[in-house]
């Protein structure tokens, strides 16, 4: 490791930014960032921290009256003792926290202070003094402006460790639940690889591939001596390359900074207009009718114990062995007449007495270039197209030529478009005036099948010069299947519009999840890391232990992606979705694939599931997958009535994830173990899935 890695030099690093292909970060709550600082301030180890400059007039008056050990635009040197929930570095002056992107723990830095509340505050990275062995260079260009992803100044494989700190700290703060020791968990899994996942899941053999179709054309590697695990930092440190004195540590000891409290209003908010049009965070954790939004994010390289692998999706390598298997699924279900006893082994380990098991995150051997869908809002600049991402704190686009964690082809595809819109002379929307045309170009392309989709959300119907923009972007493209329009007239940041019709080839495009295929459509959600989509799902489809003979439901089924893995292995399976064009490909997606145990219904899963009951459908298992807002809970007293022997919740937001688990617990059943899944590298956003058994009575 080298010496600049560890020290001194390095100057202001990642910046909150506007959102990646169109997407904005919302930002997190009052009440949540209270929680945070709460649990910063609480640590034990008071951090050093010393004042480097005086701060502006006026500033000092303001800091007196709230007693503040800081002040507004004072700056001063302050050491990093964890990681907030946006990957900003969680840093204390005087016991008093504040929230510095770019920053990772063990690092000592010298910070501006920007914004100040009465329990937190918010600064701004001026220097890394003293840097974290985990800090790795951003390969991106447009890093510290983009804020699509948060972490890629952080080492992968301590990424994953992160990932699963943060569904730990959730499940003992929020959910109250008691986890095994890390070192028990170890010895269950290790950080998988999703190579090894998919081989489990065909019986090894290679997926096909398209011929034209090449996944990684822009090749990303991260250096062997920046991937970060036990036997790296005991054979290849040496004398020099310690801090003398300064007893950092690598982030993979640290702890996530978490929502711990999450609880409290901030009586400070309302003046701020931060916290003007927010809600405090307990949104997040009380049950409510919104739609959650859907995250985006990443990971990448190997850690400990990892597989050799790799995450193209034509490639699955022979130096896969059993044991990697072993680590990664074990075994994606139980053959057909098989009793459960590796599930009831594992539920064994999870004794009310050791605690929930929590697996190390199944990471990816190549985490970059994993995006199957760009979104990208498209701008003017000098009279001619632009498209690519908002700059920070506006809604001004800035030009993006390619982001790394996207698919080379959506890159490719959106470049093509601006070409040829520029040449055409379309005009991009302005939301000032509501007048243009082009306001985003969404492009989906299949990783298995290398077919392209174009869709173009204009503000209005007409487009001009429609048949040479169609025709220009066939012979650009040549794997594009489908260009369709979508119309987007209202004075909204919603990206689509309630109208979408094709304007060349297919409705949809196709691509395979495992051996299911799936038809997409421009509206269709699908998953937008598919290689980790098979880990995800296989861990699910172990997890629900099938036998044949079982009758399976699949709340929140979306298109059918569980439900239809399920189906191969089950009795019966029932899905259920809010959305009526999701059932109707749910629908499609089971006709394409022979699949005739599978039935399908709109509606919400807690309206349904009752009608079900009544009509004499008895699930040994259910699946859920909700949105970020968790389930409805009336949905989870539903599976308290229906008493399933199984329970598989796969969750995007490990907050409330906790909070329905702890309903679940004290309504009888109990939570066996939990794989967080790294579906979006180098973001701060991890996907878990995890087994609850029936314990036969409620606390």
């Amino acid at each position: 490791m080298s010496k600049n890695k560890r020290r001194g030099g390095a100057t202001a690093g990642k910046p909150q930014g506007g959102a990646l292909s169109g997407q904005k970060r919302g930002g997190m709550s009052a009440g949540r960032r209270q929680g945070e600082a709460s649990r910063g301030q609480s640590r034990g180890g008071e951090a050093r921290a010393e004042r480097t400059s005086a701060p502006q007039a006026g500033s000092k008056r303001s800091a007196a009256l709230a007693g503040l050990p800081v002040e507004k635009n004072g700056e001063y040197t302050a050491e990093i003792i964890g990681i907030g929930h946006d990957g900003e570095g969680v840093g204390r002056v005087e016991g008093f926290t504040l929230f510095v992107p770019g920053a990772l723990p063990g690092e000592r830095v010298r910070l501006k202070v920007l914004k100040l509340k009465k329990q937190y505050g918010y600064a701004k990275l001026l220097e890394v003094l003293e840097s974290s062995p985990d800090r790795v260079g951003a390969p991106c260009p447009i890093y510290d402006k983009c804020g699509g992803c948060q972490l890629q100044h952080l080492d992968y494989a301590a990424q994953l460790k992160v990932k699963r700190q943060l569904v730990v700290d959730n499940l003992e703060r929020i959910g109250k639940l008691k986890v095994a020791k890390e070192a028990d968990a170890e010895a269950g899994n290790v950080v998988g690889d999703a190579a090894a996942l998919r081989a489990g899941m065909v019986g090894g053999n290679a997926f096909p591939t398209s011929e034209n179709f090449n996944p990684t054309d822009e090749e990303i590697t991260v250096p062997e001596d920046k991937v970060i695990n036990d036997e790296a930092l005991d054979s290849k440190e040496d004398q020099d390359d310690t801090i003398s004195g300064s007893g950092l540590q690598p982030l993979m000891d640290t702890e996530f900074v978490d929502a711990s409290d999450l609880l409290k209003d901030e009586s400070d908010s309302a003046g701020d207009s931060r916290g003007q049009g927010q809600t405090n965070d307990s949104e997040n954790i009380k049950w409510d009718n919104t739609i959650g939004d859907n995250a985006v994010g990443g990971n990448t390289a190997l850690g400990t114990g990892a597989a050799i692998g790799t995450s193209s999706i034509g490639d699955v390598r022979e130096n896969i062995g059993e044991s990697t298997l072993a680590a990664g699924v074990k075994r994606t279900s139980l053959r057909r007449g098989e009793s459960a006893d590796s599930l009831k082994q594992e539920s064994a380990r999870a004794s009310e007495a050791d605690g929930i098991v929590v697996y190390p995150t199944i990471g990816m051997s190549d985490p970059w270039r994993y995006r199957n869908k760009a979104q990208v809002p498209f701008g003017e600049e000098q009279g001619g197209l632009v498209g690519g991402f908002y700059a920070q704190g506006s809604h001004r686009i800035i030009d993006m030529e390619t982001c790394l964690i996207q698919h080379a082809n959506n890159d490719e595809v959106i470049a093509k478009v601006k070409e040829i819109g520029r040449g055409l002379g379309i005009r991009a929307y302005r939301e000032e005036t509501h007048q243009g045309l082009l306001r985003h170009v969404v492009v989906k392309v299949g990783f298995r099948t290398g077919e392209i989709m174009v869709v173009l959300v204009t503000n209005g119907k007409e487009i001009s010069h429609a048949e040479e923009w169609i025709g220009q972007i066939r012979a650009a493209i040549p794997g594009v299947a489908s260009i369709c329009q979508n119309v987007n007239t209202g004075r909204t940041n919603v990206i689509f519009g309630p109208t979408t019709h094709v304007l060349w080839g297919r409705e949809v495009i196709y691509d395979y999840i495992g051996d299911v295929k799936f038809a997409i459509s421009a509206r269709s959600f699908f998953q937008v890391n598919p290689v980790q989509t098979e880990a995800l799902y296989g861990k699910a489809l172990e997890y629900a232990g099938l036998t044949g003979g079982e009758t399976v439901v699949d709340a929140y089924c979306g298109i059918g992606t569980i439900s239809l893995f399920l189906a191969k292995h089950a009795k019966k399976v029932y899905g259920v979705e809010i959305v009526p064009e999701a059932i109707e490909d749910a629908k499609r997606n089971a006709e394409l694939n022979g699949i005739r145990n599978a039935e399908f219904a709109v509606g919400g899963a807690e309206d349904v599931l009752p009608e079900w009951q009544r009509a004499g459908v008895r699930p040994d298992v259910i699946v859920v997958d909700p949105p970020r807002k968790g389930c409805d809970e009336r949905l989870l007293d539903t599976i308290l009535q229906l008493r399933p022997e199984r329970v598989v919740y796969v969750s995007c937001n490990a907050s409330t994830l906790a909070r329905d688990l702890r309903m679940l617990e004290d309504g009888g059943y109990r939570t066996v173990c939990v794989q967080p899944v790294d579906m979006f590298p180098h973001t701060v956003h991890v996907e878990c899935v995890l087994l609850m058994e029936w314990r036969g009575e409620p606390k």
